[in-house]
């Protein structure tokens, strides 16, 4: 083993470069809109989960309690649980979508405000 360190060690001396330091400027007024702007859509993403998961529970439970309902009474409670978990997925999966969808155009004008 030789006793030289390698030129990118810190022990030569060599500068320290730290990853992402050039996005992270303080006071980059582009930052604070795009960053205001992901709050906005995550905030409308919980919300709208929130609304959408309790309506898809009650419509993918009585789905299934229409499809098997009087065919197998004794197992009825497994298949509404079924449809219970299908139903939570379902409100998460809507209700992210939708929001996404409401408020993409907040994401493109910070976008744009960005870019100019």
């Amino acid at each position: 083993m030789s006793d030289q360190t390698s030129p990118s060690s810190p022990a030569t001396g060599a500068e320290v470069v730290l990853a992402g330091s050039e996005i992270a400027i303080p006071g980059d007024v582009g930052l604070a809109a795009e960053l205001a702007a992901e709050r906005t859509v995550w905030r409308a993403v919980r919300r709208d989960v929130i609304l959408a998961t309790p309506l898809t529970v009650v419509v993918y439970a009585a789905i299934v309690l229409a499809a098997v309902g009087g065919k197998s009474p004794e197992h009825l409670a497994a298949w509404i649980g079924i449809g219970v978990i299908v139903g939570v997925l379902g409100g998460a999966f809507f209700g992210g979508w939708a929001a996404f969808l409401r408020k993409a155009h907040v994401l493109e004008a910070a976008d744009a405000a960005a870019r100019h």
